[in-house]
């Protein structure tokens, strides 16, 4: 597969850690140079910027991020050119207290703009810490990357651009055929994994230990206090919540449908004793171990170091198997719950580690299952406007 370039401006990295109508009813123009009027419901449309770099960036917020926080912010320095910086208002402390997810979701939102960046022809370029390494009390003050973005001699559209607005997140029960032999080694082939190795399992004897252990791992964040309350003030409980924030978790994506949906919003309610009512949390556990028990493969990605380069480039990786999962009618849904560092997960994270035989300064950076589904909810994302940095 023809891969983008990439520059690293930086020789040392410091050890740090993935839903609307429109609320605008006037037509005045915005930041972007588009009236708010114009915007789409779920997603803004990279055709109505007027600015290559806007266009970019609109294809670039299409990425799936941790807990769909979606936290990047950005500077405007050309009408090619942008500095990406991680917004430090929109990290998860409890879940990720290294800013590993945060990081690999910026991974993630740089890999789509490369690909996407194709459909407006033109190529990407990028550097890394452009203003050098930060520390983690530094987030959202220097950038964590520098797009550059260059005309294209001749239109090349990449293989995987068009895939890039059907990529979805399901939550379902996967009801296809277990992942075949052939199908796994078409996966590894095209989407050819360049910063970690890529691992599928599709023996349904051999990853029953592991549905076990991500069980046992949702339920400890499911019953720790500060982990479930964090998953909370990420959730948006109703339509004017999500049409307005535009990011988080929903129901609907969690696979909730139907009247199941119904009774779920009348018995969970956004308060804390709510919440984390045992019963409304053994009834989220069962619809999870249900969708989990359906894996019909695991997909992991594994670096031999764990540092924040590690964290970026594997972002980069993990959009391209998910592209290509989409091209080839699947989907993932990512079982994360067991690598996280905190100290409740401690346990569970060794104990998964160990069966991976996960050795020195090696680290499972993320997990998936992946099967074919129904089409789950599209989740949202908020508008280019309001991720400018003045």
């Amino acid at each position: 597969m023809e891969r983008r370039k990439f520059i690293i401006t930086t020789g040392g990295f410091v050890s740090a850690t993935m839903l609307t109508t429109i609320l605008e009813a006037s037509p005045l123009m915005t930041l972007t140079g588009c009236s708010s009027s114009s915007k789409n419901k779920e997603r803004d449309d990279y055709a109505q910027f007027d600015k290559p770099i806007l266009k970019a960036l609109a294809i670039g917020l299409n990425a799936p991020s941790a807990h769909n926080t979606q936290p990047w912010k950005f500077k405007i320095v050309s009408d090619t050119e942008a500095e990406i910086y991680i917004d430090e208002t929109r990290l998860l402390p409890q879940t990720d207290p290294p800013t590993r997810q945060i990081h690999i979701s910026g991974g993630c939102f740089l890999e789509t703009i490369a690909i996407g960046s194709t459909l407006i022809n033109y190529e990407t370029t990028f550097s890394l810490f452009p203003k050098g390494e930060y520390a983690l009390s530094e987030l959202g003050q220097k950038p964590f990357a520098i797009i550059k973005l260059t005309p294209q001699e001749k239109v090349s559209v990449h293989p995987l651009a068009n895939h890039i607005f059907n990529r979805h997140t399901s939550r379902l029960v996967y009801e296809s055929a277990l992942i075949s032999d052939e199908t796994k080694d078409k996966l590894i082939k095209e989407s050819a994994s360049e910063y970690s190795r890529l691992i599928i399992k599709n023996n349904q004897e051999e990853i029953k230990p592991y549905l076990d252990i991500f069980k046992e791992a949702m339920k400890i964040e499911s019953f720790n206090l500060p982990t479930n309350e964090e998953t909370r003030r990420m959730f948006r409980f109703n339509s004017e919540e999500i049409e307005t924030k535009r990011d988080g978790l929903t129901f609907e994506g969690q696979g909730t449908t139907g009247l199941s949906k119904v009774f779920t919003k009348m018995a969970v309610k956004n308060n804390e004793e709510s919440w984390n009512k045992k019963s409304n949390v053994d009834a989220g556990l069962e619809k999870f171990n249900k969708g989990v028990d359906s894996s019909k493969s695991l997909v992991y990605w594994i670096t031999e170091t764990n540092t924040i380069k590690d964290w970026i480039n594997v972002g980069r990786d993990i959009t391209n198997f998910l592209l290509v999962l989409t091209k080839n009618d699947m989907y993932a849904h990512p079982l994360n719950q067991g690598i996280q560092e905190y100290k409740a997960m401690d346990e569970t994270r060794t104990k998964l580690d160990s069966l991976m035989k996960i050795t020195n300064e090696q680290k499972i950076q993320m997990i998936v299952r992946i099967g074919k589904s129904e089409k789950p909810f599209i989740s949202y994302r908020r508008h280019l406007d309001d991720l400018i940095k003045g």
